[in-house]
């Protein structure tokens, strides 16, 4: 029996190949919650998300496209308050490679999607005309499915869980070619 300390690996998912293990879910018993994580098996294991904030390393999927970010500073030695922090952009489909983007703050908004009237238009016929936006908001990075005060899109946009993620009820997930959604339940 672990203390309340220890964590428990609650479930696990195998493919095909039982030697695969796609993802875990854990309890923690100090704070009542139970998290998700990628396990690097497969390719991925991602949260349906409306909002997320943008931090170094994020990978979002959107149709059969991957936005992969990353953060760079560059130092002007002359004068620091002049040094910028530039965020990079590189999107990876099977259909064409895209050179990396880079982001600056100066533009706050960027559309993402398939349509000629995106700022980043990505050649994949599973993504809406526009599948998400990316602004900068608050000093912070921030990308959102569908148009920022518009439709979402209509296949999502996913969060890759290469951290532990809190599950929250009704939230939806997919790990390999399965779909879950969490609901929580006092009735057993």
């Amino acid at each position: 029996m672990p203390s309340k300390t220890d964590s428990i690996d609650k479930d696990e998912i195998h493919g095909d190949n039982n030697n695969c293990i796609y993802f875990k879910i854990k309890y923690d018993f100090l704070s009542h919650k139970y998290y998700l994580k990628d396990m690097g098996d497969s390719f991925g294991t991602y949260i349906k998300i409306d909002n997320t904030n943008i931090k170094e390393k994020t990978i979002i999927n959107i149709g059969n496209t991957f936005l992969a970010f990353s953060y760079n500073i560059y130092l002007n030695n002359q004068n620091k308050n002049k040094s910028k922090k530039y965020l990079f952009l590189k999107i990876i489909n099977e259909n064409k490679q895209y050179e990396p983007i880079i982001l600056e703050e100066d533009k706050n908004s960027y559309l993402i999607g398939r349509s000629k009237n995106c700022d980043i238009q990505i050649n994949d016929n599973f993504l809406s005309k526009i599948n998400c936006t990316l602004y900068f908001e608050n000093e912070i990075w921030k990308l959102q499915d569908g148009e920022k005060f518009g439709n979402k899109s209509t296949n999502g946009t996913w969060l890759y869980t290469s951290e532990d993620n809190e599950i929250y009820d009704k939230m939806i997930f997919k790990s390999n070619k399965y779909n879950f959604y969490c609901n929580f339940s006092t009735n057993f």
